[in-house]
Parts: structure tokens; C-alpha cells; sequence
């Protein structure tokens, strides 16, 4: 975590990158919250390079039963862009010491977004090669004096297909690894917390407090 300054607030925030089409990652992460949160973010300021959002009493169950403000940022980076997200309420913003389970939820949502982010992407890429390919198998057989430039054009878009297929697959494995291990520790933040308010009871239960 970090602080990140969205306009003239400087917000204790969760950090992460996207490989990718920068303005394709923006338009997935307001897609994201539009499908999943029935949430419109709400543009902040837009800087070259970086789009802010706020978002007030904005309700997001999976991750808080408390409505708080939504921040978040989309700046891009070499090769993609980097996401910010923060929350605050009454009491200020959430970090991972004074609000951990909603933030182990933040982190699962995240890895989320990129799973999904990534999946379509990736999907998009293997249309419009199968596309291309289709388009070089006719362009065998119908100009037979092209012939071998489209077998070459068929080979070099089933290598594109199977490097992509192998991309999805390894992202799909690695993000769903680490969707699995936040929601584990979330799981564990809840038990965690359930025992210290069965100590406290039995604490005062037993010295009259």
C-alpha cells in the first residue's frame, strides 16, 4: 500500500498493475463496477496519462457492509497501467491494520478484475486471429498464386492462437491462485476477529468488567 493523490487528497491506497492496452484497462475498469457492483464511477479528474474516480456512499457488499467513498485511478504505465483503490468513511481511510478484512476483499476483487480483464483480452486477441486465419485459408484457395504466402500466413496465426491459449491458461492459473489465497486469509481474518470478541466476553465474564 501506498499513498496515492487523488486532486487535492493524498488517500492511503492498494497498488496494482494490468498488462495491456492502457485505455482498454480504464474502459474495463468502469465496466467492471457497472456489471459486478451496479456501480457508474464517477470521474474525478483527468490528468494526461491518468483518470481519477470518486464515488460517495457508494455500497459495494462484497467488500464492506458499510456505504464509504470509493477512490480509485487508472495512470498509465510502460506496458499498461497501474490501478489505485482506496475507501474511507467517517473514521478515515481503510488500511490493512485498522479495516483487514475489508481489504483482503479489496485484494480478492482485484485479482478479480484482472482475471477478467485479462480473459477478455486475451479472447478478443484469439477472434481476431482465428479471423485472420480464416481469411488466410481463403486466400488459399482462391488465388492459387498466393499459395504460399497464406500457408505461411496459416502457420504464423496458429502459433499467435497457441501462444495465446497458453497465456489465458497461465493467468487463469496464477490469478486464480491468488483470488484463492485472499479469500483464505479473509476467511481467517473473520475467525481471527470472531476469537478475540469470544476473549473479550469471557474477559469481562470473568473480571466483572
Amino acid at each position: 500500500m501506498g499513498n496515492i493523490k487523488y486532486e487535492d487528497q493524498s488517500i492511503s491506497s492498494l497498488k496494482f498493475s494490468v498488462d495491456g492496452p492502457a485505455d482498454e484497462i480504464e474502459e474495463a475498469w468502469e465496466d467492471y463496477f457497472d456489471e459486478r457492483y451496479d456501480l457508474k464511477l464517477d470521474k474525478l479528474d483527468k490528468d494526461r496519462g491518468s483518470i481519477a474516480y470518486r464515488n460517495e456512499n457508494a455500497t459495494l457488499t462484497l467488500l464492506t457492509s458499510k456505504p464509504v467513498t470509493l477512490y480509485s485511478k487508472v495512470a498509465e504505465i510502460e506496458g499498461g497501467a497501474q490501478i489505485s483503490v482506496a475507501m474511507t468513511d467517517a473514521n478515515g481511510a481503510y488500511t490493512e491494520t485498522n479495516n483487514a478484512t475489508a481489504m483482503l476483499a479489496v485484494r480478492a476483487m482485484i485479482e478479480d478484475f484482472k482475471n477478467r480483464f485479462y480473459t477478455d483480452y486475451f479472447d478478443e486477441q484469439l477472434e481476431d486471429a482465428r479471423k485472420e486465419l480464416e481469411d488466410a485459408r481463403d486466400d488459399s484457395q482462391d488465388d492459387t498464386k498466393d499459395a504460399e504466402r497464406a500457408r505461411k500466413k496459416i502457420e504464423k496465426y496458429r502459433d499467435k492462437i497457441a501462444d495465446y491459449e497458453k497465456k489465458i491458461q497461465d493467468l487463469r492459473d496464477e490469478v486464480g491462485d491468488e483470488l484463492l489465497s485472499a479469500e483464505e486469509e479473509a476467511a481467517r481474518a473473520a475467525r481471527i476477529e470472531d476469537k478475540i470478541r469470544e476473549i473479550q466476553v469471557r474477559r469481562a465474564r470473568y473480571l466483572g468488567q
